[in-house]
């Protein structure tokens, strides 16, 4: 019995030390595709990421032990709420599931005039060993798409977000777990520093 034991921590031991030994920021990313050399974020060697500066080395998510380890985002649903998604894009299509949808047509094609909603995509789940562009950070994740910039109302919130016409509840199994806004607002600034410019806040003393 003591020799399962041992042979058995012996065995986790040997896996363990493979798997650290494997997370070397010199060893590439596995299933490169043309461009995830430049992709810093995932792996920083100090590459410029086509821009005129280096970056600095280590500088990134850390995923190489993930990636090691087959951590890809395999079973999980992101949903992409943002101007659109060329959910037809060959570094996409393979990913793409059921559930996108236009917000102003109604159909199941979230068009994307702008093209950032599509490059949060990608950075998301580009699909990885195609030897087309780069590699999401979670290249087996599943995709859906929303165009709510283009129609910000309650009603697109909503859908975007879950919300089914038969108020059913959601499945955690092919429904979205991940919904990913890159968006925001900047306030108007008072001009000069002045802030008698800005309407008063209704706040109350404690």
């Amino acid at each position: 019995m003591n020799y399962k034991k041992n042979l058995i921590v012996l065995s986790i031991l040997s896996a363990a030390t493979s798997a650290y030994a494997n997370t070397s920021p010199e060893l590439p990313l596995t299933k490169r595709d043309p461009l995830t050399f430049q992709q810093w974020h995932l792996q920083n060697t100090g590459q410029t990421g086509f821009s005129k500066s280096a970056g600095t080395v280590g500088q990134d998510l850390n995923v190489d032990f993930a990636d090691r380890m087959g951590i890809k985002g395999r079973g999980i649903t992101v949903s992409v709420i943002d101007t659109g998604v060329e959910i037809s894009h060959p570094d996409l299509a393979d990913n793409v599931v059921p559930g996108s949808r236009n917000l102003i047509d109604g159909s199941d094609y979230p068009l994307d005039n702008h093209g950032h909603g599509t490059s949060v995509a990608g950075l998301i789940a580009a699909v990885e060993g195609n030897n087309i562009g780069g590699r999401g950070v979670a290249p087996y994740a599943n995709l859906v798409g929303f165009n709510y910039l283009d129609e910000q109302s309650m009603a697109s919130w909503m859908v975007s977000h879950g919300l089914s016409e038969d108020f059913r509840a959601l499945d955690r199994f092919t429904d979205p777990r991940v919904f990913n806004q890159s968006y925001g607002s900047t306030p108007a600034s008072p001009r000069n520093g002045d802030l008698s410019k800005i309407l008063p806040l209704n706040l109350k003393k404690l």
